[in-house]
């Protein structure tokens, strides 16, 4: 059995199709589909179930995928280890971060990042948090920033702020000229806001049903600069965080107001059961370093008090 051999498995595993893994692999068919057959020889067992459409797993298997991804994964973290001692570390690093926290911290961790370690890339997919956790599940991303996650036994969860939730409204709408408003005051307005399956729409129900008021959702929409641009020409609302329509109402293009009692937390998640990589490491650093920086004094979020860990 070689680590070759184990790193081939884990590809046609995950892909579920040996052609489509030979191409992500950048090797022919034939010579993957020999380098599982002796690999099968080896343990003396059939690993995969092959059909027209392609392979699923055998219960044995099941089993080399769990014993192979770990002795994969310590293989990559003694490289790391023994290259991150001695030289710049090089590669890349996926994270996924909501498009708020992106407009939030991103220019300047890009700027830190390239001071600390100007070989590494760093590789950045927005999206919502039900998004974001699903792709730290399927190991799309090694590290996300999230808001309000389910609890899950394969993920990691560590605090890092607390943050308001606001009415966001067109500019000049009457309703938006103070700077709190209340839960009961929301009811019935039209709104515009993420899908169901998204936790901050999860946690904003939750809020309207522990005030009995009622929330009037006409359009979902995922795309930040959508709902933005349909809430500013009026008569729609939605609920975000200050930093993803900040620049909107400083360009007089948006009015919003505090809701009184709605706070999110954002949180770093990643897959418990995977050791971190340097760039990770580095990443995680780096993030520390600009969320103190860019965010201690700001009035509408409380930081977690503590560094965040880098094991």
């Amino acid at each position: 059995m070689e680590f070759r051999q184990l790193r081939y498995f884990v590809e046609v595993a995950t892909i579920g199709s040996v052609n489509r893994a030979a191409a992500r692999l950048n090797i022919a068919q034939p010579a993957l589909s020999r380098q599982i057959s002796r690999l099968e020889a080896d343990l003396g067992v059939s690993l995969f179930n092959r059909r027209s459409r392609g392979v699923t797993l055998t219960e044995p298997g099941e089993k080399l995928l769990l014993h192979a991804e770990e002795l994969l994964q310590r293989l990559a973290r003694i490289r790391d280890d023994i290259a991150g001692d001695q030289h710049a570390l090089e590669g890349r690093i996926e994270v996924g971060l909501p498009p708020a926290v992106s407009m939030l911290l991103l220019e300047g961790m890009v700027q830190r990042l390239g001071q600390l370690q100007p070989n590494l890339t760093l590789h950045v997919s927005e999206a919502v948090s039900y998004r974001l956790m699903q792709w730290v599940l399927a190991k799309q991303v090694e590290l996300a920033i999230v808001t309000n996650p389910e609890n899950s036994a394969t993920i990691r969860a560590t605090p890092l702020w607390r943050e308001g939730l606001y009415l966001i409204g067109a500019w000049g709408d009457p309703l938006l000229e103070r700077d709190r408003i209340g839960v009961a005051e929301l009811s019935g307005l039209p709104f515009c806001l993420t899908s169901r399956q998204d936790t901050v729409r999860k946690y904003i129900e939750g809020i309207f049903r522990r005030h009995s008021a009622k929330l009037n959702v006409i359009l979902e929409m995922e795309a930040m600069f959508g709902v933005r641009t349909i809430v500013a020409r009026g008569g729609t609302y939605t609920i975000l965080p200050f930093p993803a329509v900040r620049a909107d109402i400083e360009a007089g293009q948006l009015s919003g107001a505090r809701i009184d009692g709605m706070e999110i937390s954002r949180m770093l998640i990643r897959r418990s059961d995977m050791p971190l990589t340097n760039p990770a490491r580095v990443f995680i650093k780096v993030l520390d370093a600009e969320m103190r920086n860019r965010l201690s004094d700001q009035s509408w979020l409380t930081l977690h008090d503590r560094p965040l860990p880098e094991e």
